[in-house]
This record gives C-alpha cells, structure tokens and sequence, in this order.
C-alpha cells in the first residue's frame, strides 16, 4: 500500500465502489476469519471464475484481501486491520471542527 493515506483511502474506497466487488466484500466480511475458499465463493455467488480473480485482483491492490493457500485451494479473507484503520480514521475525524458534537 501506498504511504500517503488519502492515497490508501481513495483505493479502498474504489475498490467498494462496484456491486460485484461490494458483494464478494460482503460475502467475505460474513464468513470472518475462516473466509472462504475460492472456487466455492464464485459458486455461491454465482460469478465466473475469470471474474472473481478480476475482483479479488482489485480488493487485493486496496489491501483489503488476505490470501492463503491451503493445498490446491485458495482461501480469501478480507484484511480486517486495513479496514478497520480506515474506518477509525473518518471516525476520529467526524465533526473535528465542532467541539460540540459527541462521537
């Protein structure tokens, strides 16, 4: 990943920004920390294998993607510390000019 965040974000963010992606995301982020190998997400979302490789391709650049290979599988799971960093960063900027508001 790149060292500039706003460069970081800006990846992460275009990433998300396809239905297909956001539903391989999605699908990832349900099956947590035991992912899901790769042939059987393409099956159960219904995606051609040469599409999902396209999509993970793009998840991975964002540095959203962990990958493992377990024997001839491949087993994909979403980089919960990458996110989870983006997602303190809005946070902690939400409102930064008004001492007023609760977070």
């Amino acid at each position: 990943m790149n060292d500039d965040p706003n460069t970081t974000y800006a990846a992460i963010f275009a990433a998300l920004g396809n239905a297909r992606r956001l539903e391989v995301f999605d699908a990832l982020l349900a099956a947590g920390r035991g992912g899901h190998k790769f042939g059987a997400l393409a099956s159960a979302l219904g995606i051609p294998h040469s599409s999902l490789s396209h999509h993970v391709q793009e998840l991975d650049k964002a540095g959203l993607l962990e990958r493992e290979a377990q024997g001839t599988s491949t087993i994909l799971r979403l980089n919960l510390t990458v996110l989870a960093g983006a997602l303190a960063h809005f946070q902690a900027r939400c409102c930064a000019a008004d001492p007023t508001e609760t977070r």
